[in-house]
C-alpha cells in the first residue's frame, strides 16, 4: 500500500509538470516594423513576437502622433495596426507592461513632407 501512494503521487507529480502553469504565457515582442511613414500617410506597424494575439490584454502599446489606430490583424507571431501619422521628426514606439514600464521601445524617423516647387520661369 505504502508503494502505491508513491507511485500514485509520483505519477501527479509527472502529469502536472507535463501541464505546465496551465495558464498562457505572456506576449513578448522581439521586434516593430513601420511601413509607409510619412505625414499625413496611413502608417502600418507590425509587432513580431511571441503570444501576441494577447497583447492588448497584458501589455499596451504607445504610438504618438499616430492618430486611428486600428488593428488590421493579430497571430501568435505577430501583430499589424495602422494608423495616421501626424507629425515629422522621431517617432518612438513603445510597448509597456501592464505596470506601465517600457519593455520595447523602437525609434522610427518620419521625414518632412518634399514638395516641388512650380513658378512660369523654373521648375525646382
Amino acid at each position: 500500500m505504502f508503494a502505491m501512494k508513491h507511485i500514485f503521487a509520483l505519477l501527479c507529480l509527472a502529469m502536472l509538470t507535463a501541464c505546465g502553469s496551465g495558464g498562457d504565457s505572456a506576449p513578448t515582442v522581439s521586434d516593430i516594423q513601420g511601413t509607409n511613414l510619412y505625414y499625413g500617410a496611413s502608417a502600418q506597424f507590425v509587432f513580431s513576437g511571441n503570444n501576441l494575439e494577447t497583447l492588448a490584454g497584458s501589455v499596451t502599446r504607445n504610438i504618438p502622433n499616430c492618430v486611428g489606430q486600428t488593428p488590421v490583424y493579430a497571430t501568435p507571431a505577430q501583430q499589424v495596426l495602422r494608423c495616421t501619422i501626424t507629425a515629422i521628426g522621431n517617432l518612438t514606439v513603445q510597448v509597456l507592461n501592464g505596470a506601465g514600464a517600457v519593455i520595447f521601445p523602437k525609434t522610427f524617423t518620419v521625414p518632412a513632407p518634399q514638395a516641388a516647387l512650380v513658378t512660369s520661369m523654373l521648375n525646382a
